[in-house]
């Protein structure tokens, strides 16, 4: 027979090392935690500059492409007309990337779209349209 099953209760808690104890006493956070993670997830500095890298790259990738489909008119073109295609595409663009970014973020955060003001409820508010 195994010598656990010989010992009591009492002395098999006794026996046995306190590394469940150990295990629920939290470590102390190194100093990158600190200043990435806040209480209250990662702090507003972090995000605001992750969402303006994000959305920078996204946007130049965007007019990197927009100019090889030749969607955008040429730099120092004499003849440039405000088309309803180039009106559509240089408006339509930078809302995508912008609600594209958002999203991104969210899932980064952890956090609903709708805490960054993009709720059904927050989108067209009432009081205003009367």
């Amino acid at each position: 027979m195994n010598d656990s099953t010989n010992l009591s209760a009492d002395q098999q808690s006794s026996a046995q090392p306190d590394l469940f104890n150990q295990a629920l006493t939290p470590a102390k956070p190194s100093a990158l935690r600190k200043i990435f993670i806040g209480a209250d997830g990662l702090r507003a500095l972090w995000s605001l500059l992750i969402f303006t890298a994000l959305l920078a790259a996204l946007l130049m990738g965007v007019n990197a492409v927009g100019k090889r489909m030749h969607l955008f008119p040429p730099k120092g073109a004499t003849n440039t007309e405000l088309t309803s295609r180039f009106v559509f595409f240089s408006e339509s663009f930078p809302f995508l990337a912008t609600l594209l970014v958002t999203w991104i973020m969210s899932k980064i955060e952890k956090r609903s779209i709708s805490v960054y003001g993009l709720a059904r409820s927050a989108r067209f508010p009432t009081s205003s349209l009367v």
